[in-house]
């Protein structure tokens, strides 16, 4: 059985068979080593950091009387959890997250990293819970994370990926309007300045399939904009039915609505693919 020592992207632990790609803690042992069940603390010290899953052959019983070992489905959820990179099994990639903090930031000297900490443990909780902050998305930087409901959104090549303990899936939301961001402001700021975090394998194929149905819901949006314009210009004696073969329900509304404003001879049938092509089929009359 698992233990839950799964990281949530608000920080939260719990447990799930999916295996993540990054190990961290919370600077020491919070949990029982007795129990080995959810503890009701949520951190021994401020050092919040991600670590690689193995670093110079060490091995150790996992949530033992040691610190208490955290798992993360990819970097992109620890920095929404409030981690930041590892200075020592993760030196390049901690002096990476320093120096875009500070182009991030405007900051012209180094800060220390234990000053880092103070900073990002003021941004990531307030007592035991999660701080969220206020955001357009889009202005938000790949990277970043977002609370919908109770969903988790990843923001990446301008596009929303739907956040799994076992990777990401395709997305409908669009990225824009006010979000609740959960990565705290110093990690977003060295994302917008450059650094580039770990991401699930899934992220890319996830995004693939986002990119196409944004595509197809732009056409179909197209569609019902000037399905009126298009049905004018035909042969009014013809009788058209309109149909659409995109499957979100979002769309068969707009579709629908847009169908309904035309008299009943001056319709016609465009079915779309994924790729917003379309096709013109004759149709009886009804």
């Amino acid at each position: 059985m698992p233990l839950p020592n799964r990281v949530a992207p608000d920080g939260r632990l719990f447990a799930d068979p999916a295996r993540g790609l990054l190990l961290g803690n919370r600077g020491g042992r919070f949990h029982d080593p007795a129990t080995r069940t959810l503890p009701t603390r949520t951190h021994a010290t401020r050092q919040w950091i991600c670590c690689l899953l193995s670093f110079k052959g060490r091995s150790r019983a996992v949530w033992s009387t040691g610190y208490t070992e955290l798992f993360f489905c990819d970097e992109v959820t620890a920095l929404a959890a409030g981690h930041r990179p590892c200075m020592e099994c993760r030196r390049a990639d901690a002096l990476a997250y320093r120096a875009a903090l500070m182009r991030g930031l405007g900051l012209t000297g180094a800060p220390s990293f234990p000053s880092i900490d103070r900073l990002l443990d003021g941004q990531r909780r307030e007592g035991r819970r999660k701080r969220v902050h206020a955001s357009l998305a889009e202005a938000l930087p790949d990277g970043a994370m977002i609370a919908d409901g109770a969903r988790f959104l990843a923001v990446k090549d301008g596009r929303l990926l739907s956040w799994t303990p076992a990777g990401y899936e395709p997305c409908a939301r669009a990225l824009r309007g006010p979000v609740s961001v959960l990565t705290p402001p110093a990690s977003l700021a060295a994302l917008g300045a450059g650094y580039a975090p770990i991401w699930h394998p899934s992220a890319a194929s996830a995004g693939a399939a986002a990119s196409i149905s944004w595509r197809a819901s732009k056409a179909l949006d197209v569609h019902a904009e000037t399905v009126r314009e298009r049905a004018a210009s035909r042969d009014p004696s013809g009788t058209i039915v309109t149909m659409s073969c995109w499957a979100s329900p979002k769309g068969h509304a707009k579709h629908d609505a847009a169908m309904n404003a035309l008299p009943s001879n001056r319709r016609y049938l465009r079915a779309w693919n994924i790729y917003g092509e379309t096709g013109v089929f004759p149709a009886s009359n009804s």
